[in-house]
């Protein structure tokens, strides 16, 4: 199974990169998604779209997870997007408990 995931991880082209690179596209990819944010409530401004759906999907994953890892905690720091995840769970998923 792990390499198998390894190679899957490998194939799509992130498994290419260290991990210090890794970090670094994370890292600008949030700093990206952040900017265009900004103060919004949504990316598209005052209601959800398609695109927050997806938005969502990609940074809970990020941010969610109950354990420790320095890119969570990287992309924590980024407030107006943990503020904006926290309202899409509590808007679409008002029931979602951590397991």
């Amino acid at each position: 199974m792990r390499n198998s995931l390894s190679n899957q991880i490998y194939q799509q082209g992130l498994g290419r990169h260290s991990e210090k690179e890794i970090s670094q596209i994370i890292n600008a990819e949030f700093q990206a998604l952040s900017d265009y944010l900004a103060d919004k409530p949504f990316f598209m401004g005052e209601r959800p779209t398609t695109l927050d759906a997806t938005a969502y999907g990609y940074i809970a994953n990020m941010i969610l997870p109950p354990f420790k890892s320095l890119i969570i905690d990287r992309v924590s720091q980024f407030n107006n997007i943990c503020q904006y995840c926290e309202r899409m769970k509590q808007a679409f998923f008002p029931d979602y408990l951590p397991s």
